[in-house]
């Protein structure tokens, strides 16, 4: 109804100014006709014509300025309208775009909640029941040590690597990759490795002797440190690339989960 009725009064304006497009016309017309007129007329009739033929001209020129001067008021007002007419709109989409990436955080937000109920729910939890001292190994001339992982937890753990530093030595033993079924164990055999790198163990006090690190079932990478069921987990870039992660990378010859490829 309003935009009808704003719609009927632009209309109005537009045939308003026709009409005093016209009559402004009319007016000119005629003054001139009554010149013209005036000429044809005796001398002491043509004067007085003529005089008030522009008086009368004068008047309707007058009322004819007066009507655009009103005209000018009311279009100005339309401009105004149609002024904050458009702010409302552009406020409005504002509103409506705030909404939406209000919306999209909550909605990531409930995403990555329900996600990481789903992995904790079937994440692996890996512990070795008994950690050998290396160094009563070595005196004794043994060059591997074996060691049972099991996974408490209720998913897979894949490509799974154990570390364990020397306690006397910077030098550390680790396996080779191998996989564990939810709820299962395995046997493993570590040996003492050529390469000079121990990043992968946990730096915080007290230090840590062993790294587990793994893969789970949705590639998300884990460290379990100190038989802690709580790993250090690394899911992608909004996650830390701490130095166990580079390392697990350089060891599986992969990106880290997440990451572009190629």
């Amino acid at each position: 109804m309003r935009e009808d009725h704003e719609q009927h009064g632009r209309t109005d304006i537009r045939i308003r100014w026709r009409d005093l497009v016209a009559g402004v016309a009319v007016v000119v017309v005629v003054i001139a006709g009554s010149y013209v007129a005036a000429s044809t007329l005796p001398s002491d009739r043509g004067g007085v014509f003529a005089l008030v033929a522009t008086g009368v001209a004068t008047i309707v020129l007058a009322a004819l300025t007066a009507v655009l001067l009103q005209l000018n008021v009311n279009t100005i007002a339309e401009m105004r309208r149609a002024t904050e007419a458009t702010r409302s709109a552009a406020e409005a989409t504002k509103a409506a775009a705030l909404a939406t990436e209000r919306e999209a955080v909550a909605t990531e937000a409930s995403t990555r909640t329900l996600r990481d109920q789903l992995e904790r729910e079937w994440r692996p939890i890996l512990v070795i029941d008994h950690i050998p001292l290396l160094r009563l190994a070595e005196e004794a001339g043994e060059h591997q040590v074996e060691v049972e992982l099991r996974n408490l937890g209720r998913g897979p753990a894949v490509n799974v690597l154990i570390c364990v530093m020397h306690e006397k030595k910077e030098e550390v033993w680790r396996s080779t990759l191998i996989h564990v079924a939810a709820g299962g164990k395995v046997e493993v055999k570590l040996r003492r490795s050529d390469d000079p790198r121990n990043d992968m163990f946990n730096r915080d006090p007290p230090q840590s002797r062993i790294a587990i690190l793994c893969e789970d079932q949705s590639g998300s990478w884990h460290r379990f440190s100190r038989n802690d069921p709580v790993p250090d987990s690394y899911r992608g870039m909004v996650d830390r690339m701490d130095s166990w992660v580079e390392f697990y990378a350089t060891r599986l010859n992969s990106l880290p989960p997440h990451l572009p490829r190629g």
